[in-house]
């Protein structure tokens, strides 16, 4: 039978995990021609584009395959061979999917082929259920093989092209793949259906350069002779598995009707050591409820715990348990502080018993990184959508709830990282010019707790934060949502009460949407727009190339019930700048590679125009970017699952202005006085002496009957210091303040891939080399190839210099390929392909399979002194993908390229399969899809250095400082001040044959009339110390203590108050570039002015 494109037929197979919608919409394989085949290759002919296709309603007069007639070209029919089966009970058949091309070749296709498992069920040739069928080798890359069977309605998922520009394209009749059915039961006389999808997200596709020349598909059916299925199916059998004892879990929402299955953790709470490997099982407590499905969301701190397997290596993967035989999604994701553990199972065949009682689904294995202190960290189960853990049985969800864990790990825990001080402002010796007296009075007061930095509060007003989406929120009435898309394929077509929003990187096909702001928001100069987002969820993706999308404002109006790509515009597809768009985008970003991701986009800008300054909103235009052609597809607000509607989500501040940050301090109970102050003139003070305070802290003197703190000395071990103010032996012995890069014992993972990470990475080198050209270089391609025997061999080299320090210790390294094409002659023959240190220095644009660099020689890189015998990591590549180098081998080769950079030659790829006949092709380096190219993934750490000082042989006498005043004026007071500031100079050092330092200076105390809390700073101080290339002397450690004040005094400095300077050595600092000299440790003086009472 022949279906038209009329037939909107619902898509099926949205299955019972929601964040598991698989359905990838329109194949793009295209690849750019090469500027010049290659000699005897195959040349192609530019394809034409096809033709604007005609409106819905046209389509439909003339029965043509899609909601328009079929373009020039557009005469590909896929069918089914035979296209109507007889057959019995439980017998085993084929069914060929037919492409009939005639002269019309093709480069790719993309088959959904729905059928009734009640009925049928795919199987191997034993007749085994699989979840794959047979590709017959037409289209050599096979992207997707798969049949889903989670909905009654399954539904088979193939698609397969060609990429290699001089690879043949099938034309004429050939079956694309073959299907292999069981049939289970009898139809009654009647024919069970097989159907191709012709509506998104599950819709057929032919291909040729980029262009559809799918013209009609042809459905078919069986008729299966029999028994029939019984009215009303009775349960299988189920075993329960003998209950073991289970904290009792903690639900964390209120139980439904029917849902008594709850997920937990055993154990619920782990105690363990550090570096120590220990499991916990994820546990379903199903009581007599069977289960044929979970989706788990395990979240951790990958601070202190690291997925590993049984080796102690760190893995993606948990282990599952087998008794939901069909694991759907098993992977450990990493790229943010809070991990995650996806997994999710289930049971398809309706034969196979369902798990009841108390069983383990999957076992985590973990590593314990760093100790926890007296807490512990957390196992968590995600409980909303996108990350929601559920259960099902028949479809339906049966969780209750769920009860999560904590693992308490001993040991030392993780350093802190160092914070950078800020840099207090200098002023050099400032003339104090008059203080006040203040005049006592006994009213008690509550004095503020003074604090470094005074915390920083709003004033207090009320924020507002409010989610638009329809039928929603900000609750289940709003309905001001409206979204489309405007598609160039179907120029008269209105896209408004559709499910999806389509965005093409070629901009074919364009989203717009709008929310009704009021009274939800309100409008006017006195709201203020803090923050706003524009959600959407990812539905499907066509591919994985890089995308990216933009965000335009619209400048004119329109409705969703009305708009097409031509109407209401002044250009096709909303296109004129300024009268139907800005031509400025208002945000942009990237498109996640997988389907199942919310993408966000910050468009405060637009909205705070919107509200504050009563612009027209006409809503906002997605436009798309990319290299490739790809396609995705978002949820819109006509969704059937409100939870995956658009989101417009808004934060501000209601009438009035927006909040003024002010400071505030915490008030203690400490009795003061108050004080009124009259001013005085005190005659101007100056500090002199080769000790000089570069700024004098601001004092806020406060009468308290507190006590005055005295200074403690320290040692600090550390070299290089992150506060300040500090010192650093520089030529031009100026006191600099630097921040460690990188913390010492904190495990640090970075990935390195040409253009992507580290951000603006350009240290890969990579190429092939081929005995069937020994003389071709191949460095700037975008393939790398490598086949069974070593007759073609890859190069790849990473630098790391620039990014992993050479004393970082390397705990785990993996090198990663993207594998995008195998010889179709023959499918499923895997490779063991090994990695093999190169020895030798090769350039990857001179690099053949005769010489590593111009002007030298080897033969294919296989001699002893070319690269190593023994690989240092193998795999076996069986199938197209991401396949992974990793091994000790591989951790202990990239640490030799850490520790000595110039030993880093890379590795050779080599193929060692000899008898095992294959060819693969894989990305490189200069790939256009960024996200393909080679990774090389580094785990490290710095381990914390041993400060060993220097031993004197020579010791000198210990140095100290006396402070002179030049001035002793009398400073009359009636109370004492009670923050006296210390300060910590920074010794810069000439190199001289002695050590002495010496410092005048004149101490005096201020008060204020009205005491504040005041940070108090610490003055720099220039010290000339001198340093010989004999042993440094170990100086003497004296503090003066400082005398108490008492409620009334006067303060009085004394001509001659004398502080000693406290020398505290650092660590032994490397040595400089001359052999002969030797630096002496850094020196640090702590600065402390005496305050003398008079009595």
């Amino acid at each position: 039978m022949r279906v038209s494109h009329q037939d909107n037929r619902a898509a099926t197979g949205l299955g019972q995990f929601r964040s598991l919608l698989v359905g990838l919409m329109l194949i793009c394989l295209c690849v750019a021609p090469p500027a010049a085949a290659r000699a005897g290759g195959l040349r192609l002919a530019p394809a034409a584009m096809p033709a604007a296709r005609p409106s819905g309603e046209a389509a439909s007069a003339q029965g043509s395959r899609w909601l328009g007639l079929a373009s020039a070209g557009q005469t590909v029919v896929v069918k089914l061979n035979p296209s109507v089966s007889a057959v019995s009970k439980d017998q085993i058949f084929t069914v060929d999917i037919q492409i009939v091309a005639a002269a019309q070749p093709v480069d790719g296709a993309e088959v959904h082929l729905y059928f009734d498992q009640t009925y049928l069920q795919v199987v191997n040739l034993a007749g085994n259920p699989v979840g794959s069928i047979q590709d017959n080798g037409y289209l050599s890359q096979v992207i997707r093989n798969k049949v889903y069977t989670d909905t009654q309605q399954a539904r088979i998922y193939f698609a397969a092209g060609i990429y290699d520009p001089e690879e043949p394209k099938p034309s004429g009749t050939f079956p694309l793949a073959t299907v292999r059915f069981k049939a289970l039961w009898g139809t009654g006389g009647s024919t069970t259906p097989l159907t191709f999808g012709t509506v998104l997200p599950y819709r057929t596709e032919v291909t040729f350069a980029g262009s559809s020349v799918l013209g009609s598909v042809e459905n078919g059916g069986v008729v299966i002779s029999g028994a029939t299925p019984p009215m009303t199916p009775t349960p299988t059998a189920t075993f329960t598995l003998a209950p073991t004892a289970t904290p009792t879990p903690t639900p964390t929402n209120t139980k439904a009707p029917g849902r008594t299955v709850y997920v937990n953790l055993a154990p619920s709470m782990s105690s363990v050591a550090r570096d120590q490997l220990f499991t916990v099982d994820i546990q379903v407590v199903a009581g007599a409820q069977p289960i044929d499905g979970a989706e788990i969301h395990l979240f951790f701190d990958q601070l202190f715990l690291q997925v590993v397997d049984a080796s102690g290596n760190p893995t993606d993967r948990i282990q599952s348990s087998g008794l939901l035989s069909q694991v759907i999604r098993n992977k450990v994701y990493t790229d943010t502080q809070q991990a995650r553990v996806y997994f999710a199972a289930g049971i398809y065949d309706p034969e196979e018993p369902r798990p009841s009682g108390t069983f383990v689904l999957a076992t985590v294995r973990f590593k314990a990184l760093w100790g926890t202190g007296a807490g512990s960290t957390p196992l968590t189960f995600g409980i909303e959508l996108p990350y929601k853990t559920e259960v099902t049985s028949g479809g339906g969800s049966v969780l209750a709830g769920v009860g999560n864990g904590s693992v308490t790990i001993s040991g030392p825990e993780p350093p802190m990282t160092p914070t950078p001080t800020a840099t207090p402002t200098n002023t050099f010796t400032p003339t104090r010019t008059q203080t006040s007296t203040a005049t006592m009075t006994s009213t008690p007061t509550s004095t503020p707790t003074r604090t470094s930095t005074p915390t920083i509060t709003p004033t207090p007003k009320v924020t507002y934060s409010v989610c638009l989406s329809q039928g929603l929120l900000p609750n289940t009435g709003y309905n001001g949502a409206q979204d489309t898309h405007l598609h160039s394929w179907y120029p008269t077509t209105v896209n408004g009460a559709e499910a999806f929003l389509r965005l093409r990187t070629d901009n074919g096909a364009r989203p717009a949407l709008k929310f009704r702001l009021e009274p939800v928001i309100p409008i006017g100069p006195g709201v203020t727009v803090v923050n706003a987002t524009l959600r959407l969820s990812l539905a499907y993706v066509s591919n994985s190339y890089a995308m990216t999308a933009s965000v335009f404002r619209i400048n004119r109006p329109w409705d969703h019930a009305s708009a097409t790509w031509l109407s209401p515009w002044a250009a096709a597809g909303c296109d004129a700048v300024p009268s139907d768009r800005e031509g400025t985008a208002v945000a942009t970003a990237s498109i996640p590679a997988e389907q199942g991701n919310w993408v966000v986009w910050d468009v405060t800008a637009l909205v705070q125009d919107w509200v504050t300054n009563g612009a027209p909103n006409n809503g906002m235009l997605l436009l798309g970017q990319g290299d490739l052609n790809r396609e995705v597809s978002f949820q819109s607000s006509n969704h059937p699952d409100p939870n995956f509607r658009p989101q417009l989500c808004i934060t501000y501040f209601g009438e009035g202005t927006p909040p003024t940050p002010t400071p505030t301090a915490t008030v203690s109970p400490t009795p003061t006085w108050t004080t009124e102050s009259t001013a005085t003139r005190t005659p101007t003070e100056t500090a002199t002496g080769t000790l000089l305070p570069t700024e004098t802290p601001t004092r806020s003197a406060t009468p308290t009957t507190t006590d005055t703190p005295t200074p403690t000395p320290t040692n600090t071990p550390t070299p290089t210091r992150t506060s300040t103010p500090t010192s650093t032996f520089t030529p031009t012995l100026s006191p600099t303040a630097t921040n460690t890069p990188i913390p010492y014992d904190l495990p640090i993972t970075r990935w390195f891939q040409m253009g992507i990470s580290p951000a603006g990475y350009n240290g890969v080198a990579d190429t092939y080399i081929t005995s069937s050209d020994e003389n071709r270089n191949s460095g700037g391609e975008s393939v790398l190839r490598i086949n069974y025997d070593g007759r073609e061999k890859t190069l790849v080299r990473f630098d790391l210099s620039r990014h992993v320090p050479s004393d970082a210790v390397v705990t785990s390294a993996r090198l990663d390929v993207n594998f995008y094409m195998f010889d179709s002659r023959y499918p499923g023959v895997p490779t063991q392909i090994g990695a093999f240190e190169v020895l030798r220095p090769w350039a990857e644009y001179e690099a053949t399979w005769r010489r590593p660099v111009t002007g030298l020689s080897w033969t294919g890189c296989d001699g002893v002194v070319d690269r190593s015998s023994v690989p240092a990591a193998s795999t076996v590549v069986d199938a197209t993908g991401w396949h992974m180098w990793q091994d000790v081998g591989l951790t202990q080769l990239v640490q030799k390229w850490v520790s000595d950079p110039s030993a880093n030659n890379g590795v050779v790829l080599i193929g060692q399969s000899p008898t095992e006949r294959q060819f693969w092709l894989a990305t490189s380096s200069q790939n256009p899809t960024t996200a393909s190219r080679p990774k090389l993934w580094v785990v490290f750490y710095r381990p914390s250095p041993t400060a060993t000082p220097t031993e004197t042989a020579t010791p000198s006498p210990t140095p100290t400082v006396t402070l002179t005043p030049t001035n002793s004026p009398t400073a009359t007071a009636t109370s004492t001040p009670t923050d006296t500031p210390t300060s910590t100079p920074t010794a810069t050092h000439t190199a001289t044959a002695t050590l002495t330092a010496t410092a005048t200076a004149t101490a005096t105390a201020t008060q204020t009339s009205t005491p504040e809390p005041t940070p108090t700073h610490s003055p720099t101080a220039t010290a000339t110390a001198t340093a010989s290339a004999t042993p440094t002397p170990t100086p003497t450690i004296t503090i003066t203590p400082l005398p108490t004040a008492t409620g009334t005094s006067t303060l009085t400095p004394t001509h001659t108050p004398t502080a000693t300077v406290t020398w505290t050595p650092a660590p032994t600092l490397s040595p400089t570039a001359s052999p002969t000299q030797t630096e002496t440790p850094e020196l640090y003086a702590i600065f402390v002015p005496v305050i003398v009472r008079m009595r």
